[in-house]
């Protein structure tokens, strides 16, 4: 028995390991801190600019799907609220065959976790109608936490796993030239558009509790 080769494999193995729990802390790390990033840039905003963002508020929970009046028109206003987590996710994918993808995909999770802290903390005023003119209720306050929550999971689980296929996706010869490996590459696309598909669909049912709670 090769015990070089064994204990040189389990040492790799270990290695990997340690890689992957490195990777899946930071990118925690950098959501829970945008996170709370978020909620505490909600709590600093002004009355008056609650004020102004009554009929902002007021619009995105009575009017998706209102003008829809066609299979094509749901699809269209789906993809169109969709739009800024399909480029997350475009830009976490092109960045993987980079070698500074830890880095650009940190920035990606950092922007969806202000963004969504901050819209989980700033839609709270507006539970109810006592503090300003318009209240969204319990139900779709509930609801819009629980499918931003998702997809900021979905977001991250997607950056995870692209970090950790990125080092299989390329490979860099002596003379300093990048190589993709069709095969992975091709799987790596796959999953991202599994995962477009994934956004499509949360988003999706989103839109159709916000219209059905109305």
């Amino acid at each position: 028995m090769n015990t070089n080769s064994y204990f040189g494999s389990a040492s790799d193995s270990r290695v990997m390991r340690l890689e992957r729990v490195k990777i899946a802390f930071q990118f925690l790390l950098m959501t829970v801190c945008s996170l709370t990033i978020g909620f505490l840039i909600s709590g600093a905003l002004s009355d008056s600019f609650y004020e102004e963002s009554v009929l902002g508020v007021s619009s995105h929970f009575e009017t998706l799907f209102v003008n829809c009046g066609s299979i094509y028109d749901y699809i269209s206003c789906i993809a169109l609220y969709s739009i800024y987590d399909i480029i997350c996710i475009a830009v976490i994918f092109c960045v993987s065959f980079a070698a500074f993808n830890y880095v650009a995909t940190d920035f990606v999770l950092v922007y969806n976790g202000v963004r969504s802290g901050l819209a989980i903390s700033f839609l709270f005023a507006f539970v109810t109608a006592e503090r300003y003119s318009y209240g969204i209720g319990l139900g779709r306050y509930t609801v819009f936490i629980i499918f931003k929550l998702a997809i900021l999971v979905l977001l991250f689980s997607y950056s995870y796993r692209a970090a950790v296929s990125s080092s299989t996706l390329r490979r860099t010869e002596k003379n300093g030239r990048i190589v993709i490996n069709p095969r992975m590459a091709l799987r790596f696309l796959l999953y991202t558009f599994a995962n477009v598909g994934s956004v499509l669909v949360i988003n999706g049912l989103y839109c159709w509790l916000i219209y059905s709670l109305k």
